[in-house]
């Protein structure tokens, strides 16, 4: 049985009331010349509305810098934490350079009633803010602002993607069976619990007084609680994380539809719960830090991303999302922008993607998968035939039962990257066709379209609840913080590692269910953390993934002290059995490098681009194993398979 879900419909449950100005509303209510910016139901809304109501609107400047721009400035080349903090800051100024006229704007509007909050979400270059039908009019009539929008405040509960959580009876101290099936435990076991990890919960609040979670709960050190902003990210006292529902510093559950929000709790309990109340070990990464957003819709959770920049952030993981039933829909290609910045800075994100299996005519494929788990990974399955799609930061995560059974809630994919008015004429936002690379054809698809989900994870477990106890939490909403905690025990075992490493590691040991290779109902299978940990602990990694000709490609090889490797390379894709391990190349390959490591596991060596034009297009991967029979695995470990595409 699964949660009611809250009135969705075009008209805010909540309105926010604001100062009546009768001129001005009246000004307002006719929306002349700059209304074909104004998002449609928010014009609506407006013109429908008791004087003096204020919306949550944002406006969206016509120009913002994208993947490709950081991919040209080789921001790989910097080391995790500078790289998200030199993303945040070149965002952040890119921003400041453009906005000033809306945010003066927006600054008189508010001094007469007219808006009464404004927020930067330099991520996308946008402002959002809370105002009435003077201010949507005034902001749309800039000669810079692209539209206005509206995210409708409603219920929380409606981007839930749990089912109806049930009371769990405590138990004697043990690791819950789903995170022993997820081979969470085995790897502890190695001395990996996410410990250096930073994972960020973007939900309704986590209850961090409860027991299992107080001593995981991240604590900003560059930001004190002194009433002073001394991170300089705009946010002042941001100890926990933040309330982007309430903008204040106390990420504590609300009270929404059913009562007291628990949801947040629940995901964080599979992420981090580490059984200091003596009763379940419920999570994955329990020695990792949480840093907890509180949210409400779409611009929270854009804001949400653009905080775990601010901060630096690891990884990420929400399980609320937005779907294709919404009025007005969700602004799909916002949420990719904003993924897009999540992988520039260094960053993975996993997303739930929706219980609506088996809902064809209220949630049809290819949009059944909600956003924006809807978006690429950070990397491509060899399952995806459109290899010049683009990637993102985000994997998508879908749900089955304990051993591995199906979920027939679990959303399916899969999804679609094209013009989105094949599917629906009136759809309201604008669209980048950049992002038209993964097309599906319309319903009934005759393309492949985006293969979604990426993996899936165990549903129907026991969590930890707000107040000190415990429940059953169901929906792909328990799926996802199992592949968070993953991604947060991944990078404590390689910190090193990439999004576009971990979400192979992960995508590629996965227990393989239904059709054989990656499919719209399973992804590539079922996550299994042991195994995509050693396809981690020696790594191969490239500092930059898209060369010119003539370039030096500066080629890393991390392993453990003094163990012996050898490295190949070659062009094609595949799978070999080598006399010492299995690798993911075709023949033909050829050596690369090879010998022992030093003395700090390390090995480093340049590669050079010749200048051929034949090369232009081309992917050189590069694949690498050593021998740590007498190691920590008993085995031998083999990498995941690292590429860079040459350019013109």
């Amino acid at each position: 049985m699964h949660c009611p879900t809250p009135d969705q419909g075009p008209r805010p449950k909540h309105p926010i009331p604001g100062m009546f100005h009768s001129a001005l509303l009246l000004a307002a209510a006719a929306l002349p010349q700059s209304a074909d910016k104004i998002q449609p139901a928010l014009r609506e809304a407006v013109e429908e509305a008791e004087p003096g109501t204020h919306f949550r609107a944002y406006a969206v400047l016509g120009e913002r810098l994208t993947f490709g721009d950081f991919l040209e400035e080789n921001v790989g080349r910097l080391p995790r934490g500078e790289r998200q903090l030199h993303v945040a800051e070149r965002l952040r100024a890119y921003a400041d350079e453009r906005q000033g006229a809306l945010l003066a704007l927006l600054g008189d509007l508010r001094a007469s009633g007219d808006v009464s909050r404004v927020d930067q979400l330099w991520i996308a270059n946008a402002v959002v803010f809370r105002g009435n039908g003077t201010a949507v009019a005034a902001a749309a009539a800039l000669s810079e602002v692209e539209y206005v929008a509206w995210d409708p405040v409603r219920d929380v509960s409606a981007y839930y993607d749990a089912a109806c959580p049930a009371p769990a009876a405590p138990a004697p101290a043990s690791t819950e069976p789903n995170i022993v099936e997820v081979q969470a435990e085995a790897l502890w076991g190695l001395g990996f619990k996410g410990q250096g990890s930073v994972l960020l919960n973007i939900d309704d609040g986590v209850d961090y007084t409860h027991p299992d979670l107080a001593q995981r709960i991240w604590s900003n050190p560059l930001d004190p609680v002194d009433g002073v902003d001394n991170d300089g990210n705009g946010l002042v006292d941001d100890e926990k994380g933040w309330d982007f529902v309430d903008g204040d510093n106390d990420p504590f559950p609300g009270t929404g539809f059913f009562g007291t929000d628990t949801h947040g709790t629940n995901t964080a309990g599979i992420m981090v719960g580490d059984g200091s109340g003596g009763w379940k070990r419920t999570g994955m990464a329990p020695e990792a830090e949480l840093v907890i957003a509180r949210i409400n819709g779409e611009t929270d959770h854009w804001f949400a991303n653009q905080y775990g920049i601010s901060v630096a952030v690891d990884c990420s993981s929400s399980s609320h999302s937005y779907k294709w039933s919404f009025s007005p829909k969700p602004n799909y290609h916002m949420h990719r922008i904003v993924q897009d910045m999540v992988l520039a800075a260094g960053i993975i994100h996993t997303n739930s993607i929706g219980n609506q299996g088996g809902d064809s005519f209220g949630h049809p494929v290819p949009f059944q998968i909600s956003a924006p788990g809807l978006s690429p990974a950070p990397w491509r399955h060899p399952a995806q035939a459109q290899i010049d799609g683009g990637v993102s930061g985000v994997m998508g995560c879908g749900a089955v039962l304990q051993g591995d059974l199906p979920y027939f809630f679990s959303s399916h994919g899969p999804s679609a990257w094209e013009d989105i008015a094949i599917y629906n004429g009136s759809y309201p936002w604008p669209q980048d066709p950049p992002f038209w690379d993964y097309p599906y054809g319309g319903f009934g698809g005759a393309q492949q379209g985006l293969v979604k989900p990426d993996v899936v994870a165990p549903t129907e477990v026991q969590t930890t609840t707000v107040g000190g106890g415990y429940v059953n939490f169901g929906g792909t909403s328990a799926a996802t913080p199992h592949n968070g905690g993953a991604l947060a025990l991944l990078v404590s075992v390689n910190p090193a590692a990439e999004p576009r490493h971990l979400a192979q590691a992960l995508q590629v040991t996965a227990n393989d269910l239904g059709a054989s290779g990656k499919d719209e109902l399973f992804g590539a299978g079922s996550i299994r953390v042991l195994d995509a940990a050693k396809r981690l602990m020696h790594l191969i990694k490239v500092d930059d993934v898209a060369p010119s000709l003539g370039d030096t490609v500066t080629v890393t090889v991390r392993g453990n002290a003094n163990a012996h490797f050898v490295s190949l390379w070659g062009y094609n894709s595949g799978e070999t059995v080598t006399p010492l391990f299995a690798i993911d190349m075709a023949p033909p390959f050829f050596p690369f490098a090879g010998g022992f490591l030093d003395g700090s596991g390390g090995f480093v060596q340049a590669f050079a681009v010749p200048f051929s034009a034949t090369l232009v297009g081309v992917d050189v991967l590069l694949q690498s194993g050593e021998d740590d029979t007498g190691g920590l695995t008993g085995e031998f470990l083999v990498s995941t398979l690292e590429s860079f595409r040459i350019q013109s």
